[in-house]
């Protein structure tokens, strides 16, 4: 008769052994008994709740590797007072005391900080993203400069472009990589654009719609605006961006918007 007799630790985290031992009673001596030992790992991502950190109000913390890399330096202290506030105010929303399911106590290795702390590594990288249009930005801002604003404009569908040096000629789009923008519809007809005018360092522009020059007995046009990669800033910029037309080409747009609001 032969029999496997299992062994089972105590505990899931300290005990790592499984002993199995094989035997046959009464068939042999004892000398002959084969004992084999498998060694277990225990899972290391899984914490004991004891290990979890918590706050002077019982709250779960980050993890101390996480911590340290996130808020180098710091302290988790709270100071007696403010405490005694915060339990207060749990109290008065019926949450102090209430038993809560910890989360894993996870740590992994994070890219490193762009900056001193936290707050300087998110505006870091902010700053980041937004070159070169925040620098171009920042020049327009400076200068004060506009181009003279024509006296009379062509009712004609399209743009038109109104240069500084009083040439008057169509274009498929404004030609200036930065430029002021504005929209008119007619809402209670359609939420297509009938006019737009922008205005760059190099002229003002207007589109016409074509519907307006009876060219077209449709209102569905849009403005185009170039795949260019300009700048294009507005007053709730997210409306006049609805109606242009590369923002609706599947391969993306190039231009980006700045909201003045």
């Amino acid at each position: 008769m032969n029999v496997v007799r299992l062994s089972r630790p105590k505990s899931a985290f300290n005990a790592s052994i499984y002993s199995i031992y094989f035997s046959r009673l009464n068939s042999i001596s004892r000398s002959r008994f084969a004992c084999l030992k498998i060694r277990l790992k225990t899972d290391t991502t899984k914490s004991r709740v004891s290990d979890i950190p918590r706050n002077e109000l019982g709250i779960q913390m980050l993890s101390d590797q996480l911590k340290q890399q996130i808020f180098p330096g710091s302290k988790s202290s709270v100071p007696k007072i403010k405490a005694a506030l915060a339990v207060e105010h749990l109290k008065r929303q019926n949450i102090w005391g209430k038993s809560v399911q910890p989360v894993p106590n996870t740590g992994f290795k994070l890219p490193p900080l762009q900056g001193a702390n936290i707050e300087e590594h998110f505006r870091t990288l902010g700053k980041n993203q937004s070159e070169p249009y925040l620098t171009r930005a920042k020049l327009w801002s400076k200068s004060r400069a506009l181009p003279p604003r024509p006296s009379d404009w062509k009712f004609v569908s399209g743009w038109t472009k109104y240069s500084a040096d009083g040439i008057i000629e169509t274009v498929k789009y404004p030609e200036d990589d930065f430029v002021v923008f504005d929209i008119e519809t007619l809402l209670s007809e359609s939420s297509f654009p009938l006019f737009a005018v922008a205005v760059g360092s190099s002229g003002w522009y207007v589109w016409v719609s074509p519907r307006l020059t009876g060219e077209s007995e449709k209102l569905s046009h849009l403005i185009p605006m170039g795949n260019t990669g300009k700048v294009i800033v507005g007053h709730n910029v997210g409306f006049d961006r609805a109606r242009i037309l590369e923002e609706y080409n599947g391969a993306g747009s190039k231009n980006v918007f700045l909201d003045t609001m």
